[in-house]
């Protein structure tokens, strides 16, 4: 879906390597963090991580 956004091509994409067992509880954290901040989930995520 992020490819759908004017200028995609210019966008930053990074990532960060975790082991498989700390991915969930990770991507909620951030997700809480994220919507704490704006009022909703990233641009593109349709479901919020649970842990």
């Amino acid at each position: 879906m992020i490819w759908q956004l004017a200028d995609a091509e210019s966008l930053l994409v990074a990532w960060k390597e975790l082991p498989a067992d700390e991915l969930n509880a990770a991507l909620a954290g951030y997700h809480a963090d994220f919507i704490e901040l704006h009022g909703r989930l990233p641009f593109a995520n349709l479901v919020q991580a649970r842990v």
